[in-house]
């Protein structure tokens, strides 16, 4: 009978592959490998963290990263306890590789993940690492890919602010979104297909940045900006944001 170590490193080895063989997936989860057990490659990372930090290499993020996380979370994967600690060697919570990621699986992925229970602390990986890379290490906003990446954090965000579980354990995700000056459904932002984003950088210190940048969201089928916050600006400072009125 093979070891819980000699399992994980074969569910490593199965997800990794060009073509997933989700079969041998599932057989070698019901023999007990474990979804965030240790596995040693990329620095003693747990196994979905490792499959997850695969795909980064890929040109486009496959299907796959939502179809082996509904898998995962089948199987009872629980990201708050994984075999190894996060940042312990070079493992890191999975869920903070997904900030700047565009495609739509990946927010259809984290959904998945939040509606599994994903929890205030981990879903913080995601926005919060986000917007402290922007502001610490590169935010610049003077082309169409790196304004794409921006509007594909802003419906991750939103989606995780849509969850009154997350929401209500963080008070720093209410600041970061204006919640206080803000009157709309927040739940609609499941439905991130249903707005469109618009970014003022004209209150950017030199250059166009998410430092200084005024997001609008709005809603398709009325027009109308429904959501409206500032990154390091205080909102008294800008133009009354949006109502559902």
């Amino acid at each position: 009978m093979p070891s819980k170590d000699e399992l994980n490193e074969k569910l490593f080895a199965l997800c990794k592959a060009d073509v997933i063989d989700y079969e041998a997936v599932e057989s070698l989860l019901k023999q007990g490998a474990e979804p965030l057990g240790k596995i040693d490659d990329y620095g003693d990372d747990n196994v979905y963290g490792a499959f997850v930090y695969h795909l980064l290499h890929k040109d486009i993020i496959p299907e796959d990263l939502y179809f082996i996380t509904d898998l995962f979370l089948r199987y009872g994967m629980d990201i708050t306890k994984p075999a190894v600690p996060y940042d312990v060697d070079g493992a890191w919570n999975p869920v903070r590789y997904f900030p700047f990621l565009t495609e739509e699986c990946v927010l259809r992925t984290l959904r998945l993940l939040l509606d599994h229970g994903l929890s205030s602390d981990d879903a913080w990986e995601c926005w919060g690492h986000g917007i402290e890379d922007y502001l610490n290490v590169g935010g610049s906003l003077c082309d169409d890919e790196s304004m794409e990446e921006y509007y594909g954090y802003i419906r991750k965000l939103m989606l995780i602010a849509s969850y009154p579980h997350v929401l209500n354990e963080s008070d720093g995700l209410k600041r970061e979104i204006w919640y206080d000056y803000n009157h709309y459904d927040l739940l609609k932002f499941r439905n991130w297909n249903d707005f469109s984003i618009e970014v003022d950088t004209s209150h950017c210190a030199r250059i166009p940045d998410v430092c200084g940048s005024v997001v609008s969201i709005i809603e398709k089928s009325s027009g109308k900006v429904v959501w409206k916050y500032g990154v390091c600006l205080k909102p008294e400072g800008i133009a009354k944001a949006g109502t559902e009125d």
